[in-house]
Parts: structure tokens; sequence; C-alpha cells
């Protein structure tokens, strides 16, 4: 199952995974760290993450992020739209690199 799923994952979406980023969360970029299906361990994030998999198409697969610098690891991770997601670059050209929550995020 494990690499019926994985074949299915757009390669620029698993060239993600692993890497720190930023994500949309209600208005503000906050840095994340993009993981993969399998990257994470079994249960409720996975589980939540296969069905928003199953239930979308390839051309928008879902994202599963960890907030980074948050302290509670039972709502450190999100599932997301890749529409509200940008790469660390990205960022970075925005100017997210040097903003209070990327180094309050750092900094933990």
């Amino acid at each position: 199952e494990k690499e019926l799923i994985l074949s299915r994952i757009p390669v620029e979406v698993k060239a993600q995974f692993l890497q720190i980023g930023f994500a949309s969360w209600l208005g503000n970029y906050l840095p994340v760290l993009f993981c993969g299906p399998y990257d994470v361990s079994p249960g409720s994030v996975r589980e939540s993450w296969l069905q928003a998999f199953q239930k979308g198409s390839e051309v928008q697969v879902p994202r599963i992020v960890y907030w980074l610098g948050h302290k509670n690891l039972e709502d450190a991770f999100s599932i997301l739209t890749g529409g509200n997601c940008i790469s660390f670059d990205e960022g970075v050209d925005k100017g997210l690199h040097g903003t209070k929550h990327m180094t309050e995020a750092l900094s933990k």
C-alpha cells in the first residue's frame, strides 16, 4: 500500500517532504515542516491525510504540515491544501524568514 500511495503523489510534492516552508494560518504565513504520510507515526494525522488524499485529486494533493515551535504535539500537525503552502525560498522572497513567527519557532 505504501508504495502505491507514494507513486500517486507528484514528484514536486514529494520533493517538499521534510523541508521547511511556510503555511497560511488565519491570514499569516507561519513556519512549517512539510511531512509525507509516512514521515509521521501511524495514527490520526496519517489517517486524516489518507482520507483527504483519497477524496481529492492528484492535482491538489493535501499537505501534512508540522507547525514549527508548537509545543503541544496533539495539535501541532495540520492537513492543508497546497494553495496554503509555500516553499522556504518563496517565503524568503516574501520576506518571511525574518518574521517574529520564524524567529520564535527556530528558537524553541
